[in-house]
């Protein structure tokens, strides 16, 4: 039996990873650009110029742009295919963004010990991904099987 994901939680994972990706590509341009972009939290500067915010010449905001857009395109994938493969991918990308997240989160937390505001919008926006998706009461009405999977082994 194939479970679906409901068309609320499909629209919230959308609008999150849509707010995600057009933040991330915005904090991508202005490292690329060398701006940093206004902030309203003190110190968010120091995040925006620490020697975190790029791992070699890649801006690390551009690891936040290919997450958002994986994302977009397995739900797109699956809206369009109903294919169960697109969902236990997008389950598995978002438990490697959550991770990141919270590494990411410990990092301004205790190594820079200063807070990005952007930074804290996509953790937001991945938190609110994750939420949806592991929330059973999210999954299509009746499904009781892990979050947003097919309970057979086949997959389509």
């Amino acid at each position: 039996m194939q479970h679906q994901i409901r068309n609320k939680t499909i629209i919230i994972i959308l609008i999150a990873a849509i707010v995600g990706f057009a933040d991330s590509v915005f904090l991508t341009v202005e490292h690329i650009m060398g701006i940093v972009p206004p902030c309203t939290i003190d110190g968010c500067d120091y995040v925006l110029t620490s020697q975190y915010a790029s791992i070699g010449p890649i801006p690390t905001a551009l690891f936040g742009v290919l997450y958002y857009l994986a994302i977009l395109l397995l739900v797109a994938w699956y809206v369009d295919k109903k294919n169960t493969k697109s969902i236990k991918l997008l389950n598995w990308l978002v438990i490697i963004g959550v991770a990141m997240t919270i590494g990411l989160i410990i990092l301004q937390w205790l190594v820079i010990q200063a807070w990005c505001q952007y930074c804290l919008l996509s953790a937001l926006c991945t938190f609110v991904i994750a939420f949806v998706i592991f929330n059973p009461p999210c999954r299509q009405a009746g499904s009781h099987s892990a979050p947003l999977t097919d309970s057979s082994s086949k997959l389509e």
